[in-house]
């Protein structure tokens, strides 16, 4: 019969085995983000988004504003409100749901 410190050192050896043949990744929480702006803000806004790494996906125009469709780490959306409004004089917003998750 195995003892309980068998049991405990033969668990230990095999996950030391099965850690020592993994690829360990660091994941991060994307976004997908719809960001609506007045048409005359788009290209600073895209050019922000895009400073942030996001991934545009679709652009769309209605009147007066844009509506941009992109991926965005949740990382690179810290602070985003307040750059948003400064860019667009408080008229932009945005809204967010969760993706997936990928390598950072």
């Amino acid at each position: 019969a195995s003892t309980p410190a068998a049991v405990s050192a033969a668990v230990s050896r095999a996950l030391a085995k099965a850690l020592q043949g993994a690829s360990p990744a660091l994941l991060q929480p994307i976004m997908a983000a719809e960001v609506v702006v007045p048409e005359i803000n788009l290209g600073t806004v895209l050019g922000d988004l895009q400073a942030r790494h996001a991934i545009i996906r679709d652009t769309r125009h209605d009147r007066e504003d844009a509506t941009i469709s992109c991926e965005v780490a949740l990382a690179e959306l810290l602070g985003y409100t307040t750059q948003l409004r400064s860019m667009t004089q408080g008229r932009g917003q945005f809204t967010t749901i969760f993706e997936r998750f990928d390598t950072a």
